[in-house]
């Protein structure tokens, strides 16, 4: 496994509570694997919360194949009543790390989204 270049950020362990124990502030080491999973491709989510963990499913939704004539095809879609959306991966975060998570996820957008398709800066 190959460890991350990128500078590993500082990050707070958890503390047995009643043991009078002090937090303690340790790097975090990214390690990669040689091989990585495969990213899948998803164009559905679902949220869900329990209180303890928020629950993120993802899931790939592909649309009718609808060919033929014009009659035909909308007579297809006309008794269409819904498509399938498959499962395709499930990310579980601890509450008390989502608050950190969505300030990343929203600082990437914002940088993305200042971007042309290039990479160059457009918000000058």
């Amino acid at each position: 496994m190959k460890k991350s270049k990128s500078k590993p950020e500082p990050t707070s362990g958890r503390v047995p509570r009643g043991l009078g124990l002090t937090k303690k502030s340790v790097k975090v080491e990214f390690v990669l694997p040689e091989r990585p999973p495969s990213a899948v491709y998803a164009n559905q989510m679902m949220v869900q919360s329990d209180g303890r963990a928020t629950y993120m499913s993802f899931f790939l939704m592909q649309p009718p194949v609808l060919f033929g004539e014009k009659e035909d095809v909308q007579r297809k879609l006309d008794e269409l009543e819904s498509l399938k959306a498959h499962m395709v991966a499930q990310v579980i975060v601890p509450q008390d790390r989502m608050s950190d998570f969505l300030r990343i996820l929203n600082s990437t957008f914002e940088m993305q989204s200042k971007m042309d398709i290039s990479g160059q800066d457009t918000s000058r």
